[in-house]
């Protein structure tokens, strides 16, 4: 099951209890039976997989869980599949805003624009490492200069030999 955002009371704010009813009664008897919810999970579901997937490569989900934006984004996204899902158009409001909402994400996604209100969970900066050759150098002759070089040591078993230590070694 995928982490979600919102739920069946937070669509309800975007399309009415009455309207949701009729987005998912297959049987026209104007009530809501077992079988007619599960649209609803399931639409919840697959927005939340479609935010998951776009904003996972620069935030833990469960540090995403309590941001604002994403309970709104999954409840638009959800409320769109659920009032599409019989071939008739969403109220233009929610497709505005589901494609106001998709858009962003591509940019979440590819890194250029952060969450609303969420800090990065990693950061994506490059390290640089600059080089001197110090052929009197019997191991690892191409070393680090420390001094010109960005990002932390390796972690591990990792070494880093640096340039411009005293020794043949």
């Amino acid at each position: 099951m995928a982490t979600t955002y919102c739920t069946r009371s937070d669509i309800e704010t975007l399309l009415s209890p009455v309207a949701l009813i009729e987005c998912i009664d297959d049987d026209h008897s104007g009530t809501e039976s077992a079988a007619e919810t599960i649209h609803i999970t399931n639409a919840i579901e697959r927005a939340a997989t479609r935010l998951n997937m776009a904003v996972s490569r620069q935030y833990v989900l469960s540090e995403v869980t309590g941001n604002a934006w994403m309970k709104w984004a999954n409840a638009t996204l959800a409320a769109e599949l659920l009032a599409s899902r019989r071939g008739n158009p969403a109220p233009q409001s929610i497709m505005d805003d589901a494609k106001e909402i998709l858009e962003l994400l591509n940019e979440i996604s590819w890194g250029r624009k952060p969450l609303p209100e969420q800090a990065p969970s990693f950061d994506h900066l490059p390290t640089v490492s600059n080089f001197e050759a110090e052929p009197r150098k019997r191991i690892m002759p191409v070393r680090v200069v420390k001094e010109e070089s960005t990002g932390s040591d390796p972690e591990g078993q990792r070494m880093r030999h640096y340039a411009n230590q005293w020794g043949n070694y």
